[in-house]
This record gives structure tokens, C-alpha cells and sequence, in this order.
């Protein structure tokens, strides 16, 4: 009886300390994030962040009311924090991506200037935090890691985007695109897109932009596409730029489309816009290779003819090409079917 005790006490004694590790670990993390704020490092205070949320509890398969605890969990983490003036849950797996992304605001003073600051927080395992846009309470301007161009008159363009105004996001990337050289060099060209593709992608809430190609008219048209986060949606924009100076965007196209519907099991992260799929990935979209997926055999099983294969390794693996004119997830869900596979796996366009 007295040696069960012991035990019981020893073990009560071992959980009051990892309790209180637990809460001098929380206690360092808060001074560390308004160390980080205070000295206006937006990029070490949100790896403070994502540390406190991988040390959440794994939440994994047990519903909204968990993923719910958690981010309020995070939300009080916030307040605790001595520089933190208020910090609030604003929607909870309300931008429907794969996984949904919830929105969390939290307030600090910097410099006797309070600012606001949206996350994008990622609903994986563990969650993940991105920044959504930084407001000065006083300006209605949005700020992040760059500079806001002053030759914008003070408008960001992830603000205009984010707000649904499409109108006065197109002046402003008419403005941009009006400063740029204006020079029928090839090698000009290609700098003055790489700038502007460069540019949309430094804006906070753009998952993506890409140039496609030139349309052979009189005069060409240059194609650039762009993925951004509306509020509650993802949108897809292509812009057509004809190749006259001083250039200028028109919406070739614009569309509300990341559902991904397939009749095999496919990967949580998948997001398809603009006709294309992607891996979402850290605030991101990463394009899935079109032409190329990799595979593991089971034991005892064959690849056969009827598989063009690109290349293999010891390990295994092999990668086969998608037949010209097969859509890439219909070819993945195929593979998956015949059974003969231990691993079918969607890869990355960009490694």
C-alpha cells in the first residue's frame, strides 16, 4: 500500500513539473514574440508563433470543437502577452481550402503606432501560421515585409484583393505596370515581366503568380496569372497585356474554383485553380507536375508495358510519365485502381 503511494505521489510530483514547464515554456515564448515585435522582426515573432501552435494538442480527426479550443487556446496565448493589446478568433476553417484556413487578429503597439494583424492560420497537424496583412490602426493602408511603393498613392494591393475591389486593384497594377522600362528589347521584356510576376507574388495575400506565354497577335499579348485569397474564397485572375508602351492589364478571365473532385483518394493539400492543380503549402501554392507521377510496386508485382517509365531508384520508387491528352488526377486515380501500386504519389512542378 505505502509503495502505491509512493508511486502516485511521484507521479503527481512529474506532472506538476511538466506542468510547469509547460507553463515557463509559454512564458519565454510570449516575452520572446514581444521581443520580436517590439523590434519590428515580423519574421522571428512568427516563428514563435508556429512554435507555440506545434505545441498545441494534435487535433487530428476530432472535429471542429477541438480545432476550435485550439485556436481560442492560441488566442489567449496572444493576450497573455504583455505587448498584445487584444487578440480575437475571427472565423474558424472559413476559407474552404484543402485543409480550410482559419483567420485570427490579434493588436500591438509599435513605436506609439497600433497595429493590426490578420493570420491565415492553416488547419494541418500541426496548425500554421501566415500573415494575412498588417494595418496601422490609424491608416488604411496594409503593410508587410516590403516597402509599400509610395508611387501607388499609399494603396496596397493585397488590401484591394482582399476587400473584393477588383476595380481599384487593376489601377493599381496599372500604375506598376506603367513604371517599368519601356523598351522593345527581348531581354527587356522578359526582365519587366519577371519584375511584375515577382511583385504579385510579394504581396501577402497572393498564393501565386505565374506568366504564361505570348499570344502571337498584332501586337502580342503577354498573359500573366494570378491565385489570391478574397476573404472567405480563393480567386483566380488572368491578366492579358498587350505589348504596347506604356503597358497595361485587362482581366482576361476570372474565376472562383479550388474544389477538387475525384473519384479516388487524393491528397488534403490539393487546390485546383485556373484548370491547374497545386499543393497548398505555407500560405503558397506549389503547381502539381502535369506530366509526371511516382509510384511504389507491392511486393511481388510487375510494371509492365502498358507504363512509360521516366526513371526509378534503389528505394524503389518509380516515376512514369502521364500519356499525352490524360488529365493528371484522372491518370493518378487509375494508377490507384489497378491495384498494383503500394504508393501513388502526385508530385511537385517545382522541386
Amino acid at each position: 500500500m505505502k509503495k502505491t503511494n509512493i508511486i502516485v505521489i511521484t507521479l503527481c510530483l512529474l506532472l506538476g513539473l511538466v506542468g510547469c514547464d509547460n507553463e515557463a515554456n509559454q512564458e519565454i515564448s510570449s516575452e520572446k514574440l514581444c521581443l520580436y515585435l517590439d523590434s519590428e522582426d515580423m519574421s522571428k515573432a512568427m516563428s514563435v508563433i508556429n512554435e507555440f501552435l506545434a505545441g498545441l494538442p494534435n487535433n487530428k480527426g476530432q472535429g471542429f470543437a477541438e480545432d476550435e479550443r485550439n485556436l481560442h487556446r492560441f488566442a489567449e496565448w496572444l493576450k497573455s502577452s504583455t505587448c498584445i493589446i487584444d487578440a480575437k478568433v475571427l472565423c474558424i476553417g472559413c476559407i474552404y481550402t484543402l485543409p480550410a484556413i482559419s483567420e485570427v487578429e490579434f493588436s500591438f503597439r509599435e513605436n506609439g503606432v497600433v497595429k493590426n494583424v490578420v493570420l491565415d492560420i492553416v488547419m494541418s497537424y500541426p496548425l500554421q501560421a501566415g500573415i494575412c496583412s498588417i494595418q496601422q490602426e490609424d491608416d488604411d493602408s496594409i503593410v508587410d515585409d516590403c516597402e509599400c511603393n509610395d508611387e501607388l498613392d499609399g494603396e496596397d494591393l493585397s488590401s484591394q484583393l482582399y476587400s473584393g475591389n477588383m476595380d481599384k486593384a487593376m489601377l493599381i497594377i496599372n500604375e506598376f505596370l506603367a513604371g517599368l522600362p519601356q523598351s522593345e528589347n527581348e531581354s527587356q521584356h522578359s526582365q519587366n515581366v519577371q519584375s511584375f510576376v515577382n511583385w504579385l507574388n510579394d504581396a501577402p495575400c497572393i498564393l501565386r503568380a505565374y506568366q504564361r506565354g505570348v499570344i502571337f497577335t498584332l501586337p502580342g499579348i503577354q498573359e500573366i496569372g494570378f491565385i489570391f485569397k478574397e476573404k472567405n474564397a480563393i480567386r483566380s485572375v488572368m491578366l492579358d497585356i498587350p505589348l504596347v508602351f506604356p503597358w497595361k492589364a485587362y482581366i482576361c478571365s476570372f474565376q472562383q474554383d479550388v474544389s477538387v473532385s475525384a473519384d479516388c483518394e487524393v491528397d488534403k493539400r490539393l487546390v485546383q485553380a485556373h484548370g491547374l492543380y497545386y499543393f497548398f503549402e505555407n500560405g503558397k501554392l506549389i503547381p502539381v507536375h502535369q506530366y509526371q507521377i511516382t509510384v511504389k510496386l507491392k511486393s511481388g508485382e510487375y510494371i509492365g508495358n502498358e507504363f512509360e517509365v521516366i526513371s526509378s531508384n534503389e528505394l524503389g520508387f518509380i516515376t512514369l510519365a502521364v500519356p499525352n491528352g490524360v488529365n493528371v488526377l484522372n491518370y493518378f486515380c487509375r494508377l490507384q485502381r489497378t491495384g498494383k501500386f503500394e504508393i501513388v504519389r502526385l508530385n511537385y512542378w517545382e522541386l
